[in-house]
């Protein structure tokens, strides 16, 4: 006689599912990263500079999603604001999309602020919306560029990402934010899922994201975020 499923017993399954996932994810990127580092450390042989580049970022990316993974499994609150240096995440995620734009053929342009762009906030949430913002604009763009742009405007940091996508109408432009949205309705690369979350990422770490866009040309979405003066710098 089979037993009947409770919920708590569904959820301690649903749990041991992720946490078994979550350890193969772990398993397979220590693999990326320690093949990486021993390329760089040439043990394998010489690299070049563009390699060696692009190894640093395979590691970064490696590291990314390791703290993405476990921040999956162990939900809470997020840790205390700090003071992030913004332009050094930028620069980092930039060059981590830049090949999967490139290799559409579009134009990809990072024009980041310097040392000054320090932002009050939470270092791996902001990754995770400009991988977000990133993916989504390179998703949608068949032609033209991305670009990715971060400053300073007074006590206010303000983050950029622009492409020449298939755009949203106006009368969409209200569901942007939702779990469901979808910018182009045929398209089959998934929905915006990923704009849901970057929305609720960014107020929840002191932000405010919108969007403005135009069918056929293309959209914009920033992120303004607190900056750090230096005088709360550590």
């Amino acid at each position: 006689m089979s037993q009947e499923m409770t919920p708590a017993k569904s959820s301690a399954i649903e749990q041991r599912t992720l946490s078994d996932v979550a350890e193969d994810l772990r398993t397979s990127l220590n693999v990326v990263a320690g093949l990486s580092a021993k390329m760089l450390d040439e043990l394998s042989g010489t690299v070049s500079e563009e390699q060696s580049v692009q190894l640093k970022m395979a590691l970064e990316a490696s590291s990314y999603l390791c703290e993405l993974v476990d921040s999956a499994i162990q939900p809470g609150d997020l840790p205390p604001l700090s003071a992030v240096d913004a332009a050094a995440v930028c620069q980092s995620v930039a060059g981590w999309m830049k090949p999967r734009a490139e290799a559409k053929g579009l134009l990809f342009r990072a024009d980041i602020a310097g040392s000054g762009a320090v932002a009050r906030t939470d270092r791996l949430s902001l990754t995770r919306v400009l991988v977000n913002l990133l993916d989504n604009a390179i998703k949608f763009t068949q032609t033209g560029s991305v670009v990715v742009s971060l400053r300073v405007c007074d006590d206010t940091l303000i983050l950029v990402v622009t492409d020449t996508g298939v755009g949203i109408a106006p009368e969409r432009l209200s569901e942007v934010f939702k779990e469901s949205f979808q910018a182009d309705p045929q398209a089959s690369a998934g929905v915006g899922h990923g704009l849901a979350v970057s929305r609720r990422l960014v107020e929840a770490i002191g932000g405010r994201l919108t969007v403005d866009s135009v069918v056929g040309q293309g959209s914009t979405f920033t992120v303004r975020f607190p900056a750090v003066s230096d005088a709360q710098r550590p």
